[in-house]
């Protein structure tokens, strides 16, 4: 698609590793096409590839912190006042 039209993909992956290997994978897979010379910059975390229409699609890697956070659950059957407000920042 990044060879037809002019987009912009993003990788997102818990690991650094994983969005680049990704990344290399799609560029492997534009040189399969015989479109290694539609390859304008690549590094580590990011391509871009001229489309077949002139334009430019850029393919970026990111990798992204998954967590977990709690947070408390409030639930009020009365309006809430600063009291109640305290309590649960607490």
């Amino acid at each position: 698609m990044a060879l037809s039209f002019r987009l912009e993909i993003v990788i997102f992956s818990p690991a650094r590793r994983a969005s680049r290997k990704l990344l290399e994978r799609i560029v492997e897979f534009v040189r399969l096409l015989g479109c290694e010379d539609r390859i304008v910059e690549f590094n580590q975390e990011q391509c871009r590839v001229n489309a077949y229409d002139g334009n430019s699609s850029l393919i970026r890697s990111f990798p992204s912190k998954v967590g977990v956070s709690c947070a408390p659950i409030l639930t009020f059957a009365m309006p809430c006042t600063r009291a109640h407000i305290n309590i649960a920042q607490q």
